[in-house]
């Protein structure tokens, strides 16, 4: 006995558009194999729905499961899920009238078949490898016959295979496979996990030496997430795949043996250095407290040239940034020795946060073009002055670089830095780690951390002199401590000649040029660069040769005295260490107190000079007159007494 079934199929037409409702009846012979098909009008039907739980035609009593299945495998694909190729053919039939039986599927190869059991594993294998260039590779989620071209296989890469949990194929096949293309699509449009509900523990998967790593999966959708990356690597993006696939070689079986072969870029690390010129700052806080610091980007050829180049220095609370004024303080930034154009090749975001200045050099697109798709050097040098410090303060400084190169045409980016506008490279996504306008938290600012690779860090060191002026005036026996002494700093060498950055001018802290012993005799002088270790180094040419505690000195010039005392005649000679100590007119290195003295002697050594008219003659006048009165009257009473005799 032979069965007519006539169902409504909807077939796609040949130049795209609305699909286009036809007639379709399908003949069974005795046995329940499909014997013949014909397209003519369209009549009253069944719908073949391709997301029915038969795979396409509605389950009739005139009908067997095994007839169903094989009228449809021949013609149905099931879509696959998350990139890996969406594909969907009509089912074929023959022509108006025509009684030729269709030919019959080929075989399903090894590790596919003909049913959806969603009580099989599937195998998922993971082929890691690092791809450089432009090129894509067709991946429909088979074994590639050969590799070549896809890169070096990279080992000890761990992906987190998650399971979405909405998606059940143990239920409802159909409904659970249009649920999972109903979240990818979701997905997609923010690529965030939270738009696929609960997710299932995290099963890892680390790649071998050969860059590959299999692992059996139930069928479902599943999150596979890169986890953990080479150092010097980009992550490949987040992906959904769904197990199985249909086999797009045979569109009549299902893939129970799924390859997917995501990729990696390999960043070229940038050589970074970070220099401070701080001898020109021996002062804190006043007119000779400003310096530099330099850093520098070596950065490497990029094949598709560069996304974003941003320079990033959080500095200290100690520091004023003054390199966005314009001047001879102002900022520069070279690019191969030549210098780039403020506002036109980069701009300079500047920030507030936990009492550090974070100052971003970003280069727009215009500077990002500049850079090419070869090696070069881009510069900073970063303009600062040291504020007021007390004691003895460590300015830390440490820059850092993100540098992004561009992804090749096609490729999706995923460098979470990766700028969404690339008119605008500085302008970052909401997503992203670092805005240089909105810095983040800094646990220690005192020792801060920037994102991106960072450089060498840099310490400047400040400390402080402390003495007391004591003196013994005139008649008295017992040291005396001196108000209303004065002094000037000055830099100089051993020999106590004029030397530095301000030789021969003398050395302002806090404002001042001019330090006084207050009523108790004490001279306190706070600010001073360290003479034992500046520009980052203990050598005064940064590596080695000659010390700076052997070359770098102050002196203390008195120019005025205390009342009742003598000036010095020499300038006293001393040194501030980075360890907290001085060195202090000649003495044993000690720690800056009041404890450490400097005398100055009375007026005179307190003898009295002779002066004319003054109170030391007068007595002796006085007495020098006396005798001259008392002979002359002796010698006239003598006189009388002769003549009277």
């Amino acid at each position: 006995m032979r069965r007519l079934l006539s169902a409504k199929l909807h077939t796609p037409p040949s130049g795209g558009g609305t699909a286009d409702p036809e007639l379709a009846r399908i003949q069974h012979g005795p046995s329940g194999v499909v014997e013949r098909c014909m397209v003519g009008r369209m009549v009253p039907g069944i719908r073949l729905d391709p997301h029915s739980q038969h795979y396409g035609i509605p389950r009739r009593k005139s009908m067997t499961r095994k007839s169903m299945g094989r009228a449809t495998t021949a013609g149905l694909s099931i879509a696959a899920v998350a990139g890996l190729g969406f594909a969907a053919t009509p089912l074929a039939f023959a022509q108006d009238g025509a009684t030729t039986a269709p030919a019959a599927p080929a075989a399903c190869e090894a590790g596919t078949q003909t049913d959806f059991d969603a009580t099989k594993d599937v195998d998922f294998t993971l082929h890691k490898k690092l791809k450089n260039d432009g090129g894509t590779v067709d991946n429909n989620g088979k074994k590639l016959d050969s590799e070549d071209g896809l890169g070096e296989a990279l080992e000890g890469v761990t992906f987190s295979v998650q399971r979405v949990e909405a998606v059940d194929y143990a239920g409802d096949m159909n409904k659970a496979q249009q649920e999972a293309a109903r979240l990818t699509e979701e997905y997609k449009k923010n690529e965030d996990a939270a738009a696929l509900g609960t997710l299932g523990a995290a099963v890892d998967m680390v790649t071998g030496a050969d860059g590959v790593v299999s692992q059996k999966f139930k069928p479902g959708l599943y999150l596979v997430t890169e986890s953990n990356t080479p150092e010097g690597v980009t992550p490949s993006k987040p992906f959904l795949v769904n197990l199985p696939l249909t086999d797009q070689t045979n569109r009549a079986c299902w893939n129970y043996d799924v390859h997917v072969y995501p990729k990696n870029f390999k960043v070229e690390k940038p050589e970074l250095n970070k220099t401070v010129k701080d001898v020109t700052a021996p002062g804190s806080n006043s007119e000779n407290n400003h310096y530099t610091y330099e850093v520098s980007s070596k950065f490497k050829a990029a094949a598709n040239g560069w996304a974003k180049f941003q320079l990033i220095d959080p500095l200290s609370d100690k520091l004023t940034y003054v390199g966005d004024e314009a001047g001879d303080k102002a900022d520069k930034v070279t690019l191969n020795g030549t210098e780039l154009v403020k506002d036109t090749d980069y701009e300079i975001i500047k920030a507030e946060k936990d009492g550090l200045t974070w100052v971003t050099i970003g280069l727009t697109k215009a500077g990002l073009e500049k850079m090419g798709t070869a090696e070069g050097e881009v510069v900073w040098t970063i303009n600062v002055e040291a504020k007021d410090t007390e004691g003895l303060t460590d300015i830390y400084n440490i820059a850092s670089n993100i540098a992004v190169p561009k992804v090749p045409e096609g490729t999706p980016p995923t460098d979470p830095n990766y700028p969404p506008d690339p008119e605008n490279p500085n302008t970052p996504d909401p997503k992203n780690p670092f805005d240089p306008k909105n810095p983040p938290e800094t646990p220690d600012p005192k020792k801060p951390t920037p994102p991106g690779e960072p450089t060498p860090s840099v310490d400047t060191y400040y400390n402080k002199l402390v003495f007391t002026k004591v003196g013994t005036p005139r008649g008295e026996t017992e040291e005396q401590k001196l108000p209303g002494a004065k002094f000037e700093v000055y830099e100089c060498d051993a020999d106590m000649q004029p030397t530095g950055e301000w030789a021969g001018k003398p050395v302002g802290v806090d404002n001042k040029k001019v330090f006084e012993s207050d009523a108790n005799g004490v001279v306190t002088i706070d600010g001073l660069l360290v003479n034992d270790f500046r520009n980052n180094s203990t050598f005064v040419n940064g590596t080695d040769g000659d010390l700076w505690k052997d070359k770098s000195f102050y002196c203390l010039k008195e120019i005025e005295a205390p009342e009742g005392f003598e000036l010095l005649p020499a300038q006293v000679k001393f040194q501030v260490l980075k360890n907290g100590n001085v060195i202090f007119n000649g003495g044993e290195e000690k720690l800056p107190t009041a404890d450490l003295t400097l005398k100055n002697q009375p007026k005179n050594n307190g003898f009295n000079l002779p002066l004319t008219g003054g109170a030391g003659i007068a007595p002796l006048v006085v007495v020098g007159g006396l005798l001259i009165a008392g002979s002359g009257a002796y010698v006239a009473a003598a006189s009388r007494r002769k003549k009277q005799a």
